[in-house]
């Protein structure tokens, strides 16, 4: 299992998806950890 962390979910998802060179329809997604709100 890879890991990857960026600013957004979707960020580090996009990160993910150019490292590998798949689509979404052709990886499982898991989020580990919930974006942290900034106040």
């Amino acid at each position: 299992m890879l890991i990857y962390e960026d600013a957004t979910i979707d960020e580090a998802v996009q990160l993910g998806l150019a490292d590998s060179g798949l689509s979404k329809d052709q990886v499982e997604i898991e989020i580990l950890e919930e974006e942290k709100k900034v106040s």
